[in-house]
């Protein structure tokens, strides 16, 4: 069983603070990637759970803007809540369309595609980022079983690194659930 995790905000959140974070609040991370595997992303969402990602900011928000409006091609560390997947045209889910919650830029939706590239440049630039899928945990509903919780979901933040992405405060997730 690994230490219990400190919990600061003050920088943004780390997986393994964010993992903390939800287990409190009664959230369970039922699997965490360095990567997006669409398949795995795409059942979850189709299932009823919810995603966050801790993408580059630069990189995805750079694939919905117009080539003139378009910033500094690589950003900081920044959590995105993903609450809705739109499957695409082919068997395979490397097209789908998923639903972004992005507490400082709103919600639009992006292709899969676009998703894998923004975190694959979090783990280039900041050898951090990934996604963890989660949802509510209807038996933690006392202090302690919160805390057990928190703790198991540290099983499943390590694969997203130790970097701190911004923009965690809202906790849109559990605004969101």
């Amino acid at each position: 069983m690994r230490d219990r995790v400190n919990v600061n905000l003050d920088d943004g959140a780390t997986p393994d603070e964010m993992g903390a974070m939800l287990g409190s609040m009664g959230i369970k991370v039922t699997n965490g990637f360095d990567e997006c595997n669409t398949d795995a992303l795409s059942s979850a969402l189709k299932h009823g759970q919810m995603a966050l990602a801790m993408v580059d900011s630069g990189a995805l928000l750079n694939t919905t803007l117009a080539e003139g409006d378009k910033g500094p091609e690589s950003g900081e560390l920044h959590w995105l809540t993903i609450d809705g997947v739109n499957p695409g045209k082919s068997r395979g889910t490397d097209d789908d369309l998923y639903r972004v919650r992005d507490p400082v830029n709103g919600a639009y939706w992006v292709k899969a595609s676009d998703l894998k590239k923004s975190i694959e440049q979090a783990q280039a630039k900041h050898g951090s980022g990934g996604v963890m899928t989660v949802q509510k945990d209807g038996t933690a509903k006392t202090p302690e079983k919160r805390e057990a919780l928190a703790q198991a979901n540290l099983e499943r933040t390590q694969a997203l690194g130790k970097g701190n992405g911004g923009a965690s405060r809202r906790l849109s997730v559990s605004e969101s659930s």
